[in-house]
């Protein structure tokens, strides 16, 4: 065990070692405390008023020397942990358990490099019977860590291999798969003997009889799609939905795991749906963006652009948004009245994707220029924008007044909570001055070869071997 630093006392070997001598000596409780270390904001007090926000905590985490961050996830709370939890991991497959009000580090995790596998696709929470669990999606093996401690429960290699982040289906998650498979991952606690290692030269290891309790990982079901998956799988309702690079969109049974619908496009869909949980907001690459009934399969209304579409919709209220090519960040009615096709409420020259949705505005995050931007949610007009330097990743915790979470490579996380209060829909404003001017095409424009122009060749087809019910 590593001695605390603020046990060690200064001396000769101290001083010759300098550093590098007193970073190895540091412990945890030590790693806690530099985590906190005062750094530049990576959102400033005045950037984040200008946004919408009030800027919050920020925290440095204690990285590997030359390591960076390379993912983080909020996580809400779960049985288990009721305030919720921030996870973060670096480029040496070490994750780190933040308090999401506070910043403060929960624990950090042992880097897995030396097991195989340090790129991490995901971090999640999930549960066996006992005990609630942080998991570990890397490139070759499911890590299980005890959720309050981050203590390491057990390591398994996979079937599938994991693309996608996962969502929580009951205690399982749920990914896509490298090979175009919709994968259930359940958790389990097994007994495993303690074995006594030998000399060399003595008989192999033998049994000791006494067992410790090992959590594995294990695939309850897997579902063959066509093509591969790179959009993450949602939840809507009683269902789980995954999409294919081939245009396929398939409906799973949350209790049964079986096929409920599944439907047929002529574009693949690389971004993820969104959802309120009836309707299904799809873009595909064959230039539409669809609303879909979750229950059934069909398509209610579509829209079509004239550039494949490959970047995620946001649903907030009464808003669809997407970033669309050539013509920026467009808003179209969510709802599911106005016959099958839709013209845009406005269009926006802000870049990036959309990510929550305040009383202010629109909160829109470009990666490829660091840039977050509040949009007017009724003109489209650009109100701010800050470029932020060294931020390589914004999330939200919410669709609509989200929180925001900023991470930077070296190690900074930051929080910002939303100025005003819970977002109201506007009234649909019936003056068409209103409105930009420019707009973007709609059907009305001959739709592309292979696709009909009536929903006709879009109707779902149900699984025979399901209940009518679908759950």
């Amino acid at each position: 065990m590593r001695p605390d630093s603020a046990s060690v006392r200064p001396g000769p070997f101290a001083a010759f070692l300098g550093a590098a001598a007193a970073s190895v000596l540091l412990s945890t409780s030590a790693l806690a405390q530099a985590s906190t270390a005062p750094a530049p904001r990576l959102l400033d007090a005045a950037a984040a008023r200008a946004l919408g926000y009030q800027a919050g905590w920020q925290s440095r985490l204690p990285l590997l020397a030359g390591g960076s961050l390379t993912g983080m996830r909020f996580d809400g709370p779960h049985p288990g942990d009721d305030t919720g939890a921030l996870f973060a991991w670096d480029d040496e497959g070490v994750i780190l358990k933040v308090d999401p009000a506070t910043g403060d580090l929960r624990w950090q995790s042992a880097s897995v490099a030396t097991k195989g596998g340090k790129n991490l696709v995901d971090v999640n929470v999930a549960a066996t019977a006992t005990k609630a669990l942080a998991v570990g999606l890397g490139d070759t093996t499911c890590l299980t860590l005890e959720e309050r401690t981050g203590s390491e429960l057990g390591q398994t290699r996979y079937e599938h291999i994991p693309v996608t982040e996962s969502i929580r289906s009951g205690r399982d998650l749920v990914f896509g798969s490298r090979g175009g498979h919709v994968v259930w991952m359940g958790f389990r606690d097994e007994q495993v003997p303690s074995r006594v290692e030998g000399k060399p030269g003595d008989k192999p290891k033998k049994e000791t009889g006494v067992a410790a309790v090992h959590t594995f990982a294990y695939e309850e079901q897997a579902h063959q799609l066509r093509g591969s998956i790179q959009a993450r799988p949602v939840a809507a309702g009683a269902m789980i939905i995954a999409c294919s690079t081939n245009g396929q969109i398939a409906s799973f049974s949350k209790l049964s795991r079986n096929r409920v619908w599944s439907l047929d496009l002529p574009g693949g869909i690389v971004a993820t749906p969104a959802t309120d949980g009836t309707q299904l907001f799809v873009a595909c690459r064959d230039q539409y963006l669809r609303c879909i009934d979750a229950e059934k399969g069909r398509t209610k209304w579509k829209w079509f652009c004239e550039s494949p579409l490959e970047n995620p919709p946001l649903l907030a209220g009464d808003l669809v948004m997407l970033q669309v090519p050539d013509l920026g960040l467009v808003a179209l009615d969510a709802s599911d009245q106005g016959g099958l096709t839709r013209e845009p409420r406005w269009k926006s020259k802000a870049a990036g994707n959309p990510i929550t949705r305040l009383v202010e505005g629109v909160v829109v995050w470009d990666k490829a220029s660091s840039t977050l931007s509040l949009v007017d949610d009724a003109t489209g007009i650009v109100r701010e924008s800050r470029t932020l330097p060294g931020v390589t990743a914004v999330q939200a915790s919410a669709a609509t007044r989200g929180d925001l979470y900023l991470m930077s490579n070296d190690g900074r996380l930051q929080r910002c909570a939303p100025i005003s209060g819970p977002v109201t829909t506007p009234a649909v404003s019936g003056d068409a001055s209103a409105q930009p001017a420019e707009t973007a095409k709609t059907e009305e424009t001959a739709p592309p070869s292979g696709e009909a122009a009536s929903t006709s060749a879009e109707e779902p087809t149900q699984d025979p071997s399901m209940d009518p019910t679908g759950v």
